[in-house]
């Protein structure tokens, strides 16, 4: 009936800007998000950011996006936070046909935003070999 991650808030949050630390990472790192979120209304709000990966080309079968990463922050009204979500580059991983948890080499998408159908911002990263 509902997305993952889909609410009510009781002031509007909204998301400015987004990025990764890196645009190239390691199987071994972990990736840096940073968020900007915006309260603009009256009362203090709530916000639970939320990062999907998405595998762009997989040699296995892998979900559209999962989630690897959450924050929770409390916004006082009219103000902003900035909110860095650590993501391990190993979360990105997959079972390949020998039964093995590997992450492949390529190209991913970082998701960002309010529920699993809300969002914000597509960050793309590359895991080298």
């Amino acid at each position: 009936r509902y997305v993952f991650g889909e609410g009510l808030s009781y002031s509007p949050i909204e998301y400015g800007q987004a990025s990764l630390d890196r645009d190239s990472y390691w199987p071994d790192d972990t990736i840096q998000l940073t968020v900007t979120v915006r309260n603009t209304g009256k009362s203090d709000g709530v916000e639970v950011i939320q990062a999907y990966v998405s595998d762009l080309v997989t040699g296995t079968t892998w979900a559209e996006q999962e989630l690897k990463g959450f924050a929770r922050v409390a916004v006082p009204a009219g103000e902003s936070r900035q909110v860095t979500i650590p993501i391990a580059v190993s979360s990105c991983s997959i079972v390949d046909d020998a039964g093995n948890r590997v992450v492949e080499p390529g190209e991913f998408e970082l998701r960002v935003g309010k529920s699993a159908a809300d969002i914000q911002h597509r960050l793309p990263f590359k895991v080298l070999e």
